[in-house]
């Protein structure tokens, strides 16, 4: 599956060390389970959190839901993190804090030793990039297209905030959607899927500030978005997925175009203004989108059904 046809709305972050949250997993409809190694694991638990991968994947594997694992930045745990994580079961690692694809570039040759040791396809184990600080920001597209295995990339906007020196207020977090436009450029220009939200992921409280800050990310560009909490993960599935009414004018939009074609034409009128092929290609892709999740969304049911 190419990157663009990924299905990464809701992508659950999970503590794998707190296993009532493992245990009910499976059970969140998230797209995307993010067992964590990182923030979430006290700095003396973390060798022990790594021993817990296995018993964890093998409890929420599934066909459907791909399961990542977040590891650590700091070198002493990087690539023991990453060892143990190239596994089957696991789909990819999201790796925080990386502000170089000369990182990035080791990291995918040691995920391709350990492919090869395990027996697995070379090349499938995916790595998700999580950008945190302003080198890292500055060298972001050297960092996406030093590595093939990238399929998406957010920004820690919290950790970039405080990189910056800047305080998250009503006045400076409109500054921030420079870092959100840029970041869905470069994710397009490298097809890499671009994960973000316009507000913060701490409030999960504020539900209705949650869909309004997700809704306005997908409109922006953003594909997904990562939680914290199983309130979030429904919020994140809807939002991220055009309605029915965008869907049913854009399957107009579509029809108009093709009748006109048919009549040697290669513009056409709807409501007012002229669609010709832009509009046409746009409007094939929001329906080709559309159709994805909701063949997405059929398998994910007919999985839980079984």
């Amino acid at each position: 599956m190419s990157n663009e046809n990924m299905i990464v709305r809701s992508r659950l972050v999970i503590p794998i060390n707190v296993n009532k949250f493992v245990q009910k997993a499976n059970k969140r409809n998230a797209d995307v389970i993010v067992l964590d190694l990182e923030d979430s694991i006290p700095y003396e638990e973390k060798e022990h959190a790594r021993t817990l991968i296995p018993d964890a994947v093998q409890t929420i594997s599934s066909l459907i839901t791909p399961i990542y694992i977040r590891v650590n930045s700091e070198e002493d745990f990087l690539y023991k993190d990453i060892e143990k994580s190239v596994r089957e079961g696991v789909s990819g690692i999201v790796v925080p804090k990386v502000e170089s694809g000369h990182e990035i570039e080791k990291i995918d040759q040691w995920i391709t030793e350990l492919e090869k040791k395990a027996n697995l396809a070379v090349g499938q184990f995916k790595i998700s990039v999580l950008i945190e600080t302003a080198k890292g920001f500055l060298d972001v597209a050297d960092i996406l297209k030093a590595s093939k295995r990238i399929d998406t990339v957010s920004i820690g906007m919290e950790d970039l905030a405080s990189d910056l020196g800047i305080i998250l207020n009503q006045q400076t977090v409109a500054s921030l959607n420079y870092f959100r436009l840029k970041l869905i450029t470069v994710a397009r220009a490298y097809h890499v899927i671009p994960l973000g939200l316009m507000g913060s992921l701490a409030n999960y409280t504020d539900l209705d500030s949650y869909r309004k800050y997700a809704r306005e990310a997908f409109e922006l560009g953003f594909r997904g978005s990562s939680c914290i909490h199983p309130s979030q993960v429904e919020i994140l599935n809807k939002s991220f997925k055009y309605n029915e009414e965008e869907i049913n004018q854009a399957r107009k939009i579509v029809n108009v175009f093709n009748n006109a074609l048919a009549q040697g034409r290669a513009s056409a009128s709807y409501d007012g203004k002229m669609i010709d092929y832009p509009h046409y290609k746009k409007y094939q892709q929001i329906i080709d989108e559309y159709e994805r999740v909701e063949k997405y969304e059929r398998l994910k049911g007919n999985e839980g059904r079984c």
